[in-house]
């Protein structure tokens, strides 16, 4: 189970109803912020899911309404009694910006971990799988895909059939053979079909490409930039290499992905919605993400 929260939705500099596009993703105990525009912990901490537990940070790129944030949130987790590492990844020149924004934070009671991820590239996060490749945007932007596999289902009754105690049942379920008095116990022969995991993905501050479509084909959520809602403003998406509503839309549909919620609205679109049927008309079931939304990926049944 994955939990989603969008702490803001705006682009460029925040106003008086968005603060700037970054999400919280929780998984168990631990959370993920991406992205961290300017003061992006005071819709954080109105989310109520706490701070300390942050250990992750991912960038999609190192414009300032989506990293200005970063001083303060380090700020944020010493204050909360964070002592465990922090990771932070990006593009090319993440580890050189962490190096800067440090001398706002230059003592924290834990230990930063910086990384710059190369397109193409893949990390793993409490057992999510993130895979980047790059976006075409004015400086160097990653596109992020989130993939949380599923264990195949585990044959109770064979188990029971086979008169193997429940002791054992655990370590068979995840993949590990066993030996019950004497005799050895296959984990795969325990195993039933393959079960679909979670999956998706979140892309911002981009023009579409026919290497994201392929990236994020099938994905159960799709987190797309809408920077602009008008489609008289698709030059300006084309020259600041942004998107439209609608060509969010016919991303997602070309991409096959089963959700598409969009973010990122220029600080122009005082009311988004007002838009959202040039987006629908391309995916008839766009949303619209809204600040403070939260929604849950569950694995399918």
């Amino acid at each position: 189970m994955i939990d989603i929260a969008f702490l803001g939705t705006g682009a460029m500099m925040p106003t008086s109803s968005r603060w700037l596009s970054s999400m919280l993703i929780r998984m168990g105990d631990e959370m993920m912020l991406f992205d961290a525009g300017e003061g992006v912990q005071i819709p954080w901490r109105d989310q109520g899911w706490g701070i300390k537990r942050l250990s992750f940070l991912a960038l999609s790129h190192h414009h300032a309404d989506h990293i200005a944030g970063i001083p303060g949130v380090l700020l944020a987790l010493a204050n909360a009694g964070r002592e465990e590492p922090v990771t932070i990844v990006g593009p090319r020149g993440t580890r050189a910006l962490a190096t800067g924004l440090r001398e706002a934070v230059p003592v924290l009671p834990y230990d930063l971990l910086v990384a710059d991820l190369a397109p193409g590239s893949m990390w793993n996060w409490k057992g999510l799988r993130i895979s980047v490749i790059l976006g075409l945007h004015r400086i160097p932007v990653l596109l992020y895909r989130f993939d949380l596999d599923r264990s195949p289902a585990f044959l109770a009754d064979k188990a029971t059939e086979a008169g193997i105690p429940r002791r054992y049942w655990t370590a068979l379920a995840e993949g590990n053979d066993v030996e019950v008095d004497g005799v050895s116990i296959r984990a795969l022969d325990y195993h039933g079909a393959a079960r679909a995991g979670i999956s998706f993905g979140v892309m911002t501050d981009t023009r579409p490409t026919a290497p994201a479509v392929d990236h994020f084909g099938g994905v159960d959520l799709l987190i797309s930039e809408g920077t602009y809602g008008d489609d008289a403003d698709t030059d300006n998406a084309e020259q600041n290499r942004h998107m439209t509503f609608r060509e969010a839309g016919h991303f997602a549909a070309q991409s096959g992905v089963k959700r598409l919620i969009v973010t990122h609205f220029s600080p122009k679109m005082v009311d988004p919605s007002i838009w959202l049927a040039n987006g629908q008309a391309a995916f008839p079931s766009m949303e619209l993400a809204q600040p403070g939304m939260s929604l849950t990926l569950k694995y399918p049944e």
